[in-house]
């Protein structure tokens, strides 16, 4: 997507092992036209895919979520590190990430809260 390749070469910064920095826009101060440009294109990207939920790690993908929430009309759903007090029954699951020489492989997610949702209530 050019609008956020641009902001990236403009605003965003190069640290040592790949590590890009876009706290300018994205994360601690965020650019609500950008991130909505970037939704929209995820929403054309995923567009023949039925959603019902969106769901992000709490964190800086939280601004993101929220928009896409926003412009799909969906509840948006934060996967959070530890179980807040305030909260009774909760889905839990662990995602491990296996590091292979040629790239990382994930778990699938959805199959483990599949089956894990099979005996919680929802």
């Amino acid at each position: 997507m050019k609008a956020l390749r641009d902001r990236i070469l403009k605003d965003g910064k190069c640290f040592p092992d790949g590590i890009l920095k876009v706290d300018k826009f994205i994360n601690h101060q965020m650019d609500p036209n950008l991130m909505k440009q970037i939704c929209v294109e995820f929403i054309r990207r995923y567009a023949s895919t039925e959603i019902n939920k969106i769901i992000t790690i709490e964190a800086s993908g939280i601004a993101p979520a929220i928009m896409m929430g926003f412009l799909l009309d969906l509840p948006v759903v934060f996967a959070k590190k530890k179980k807040p007090s305030t909260m009774g029954d909760m889905l839990s699951t662990s995602v491990f990430l296996v590091y292979q020489t040629k790239g990382i492989s994930r778990c699938n997610i959805e199959r483990i809260l599949r089956r894990r949702r099979q005996s919680a209530i929802c």
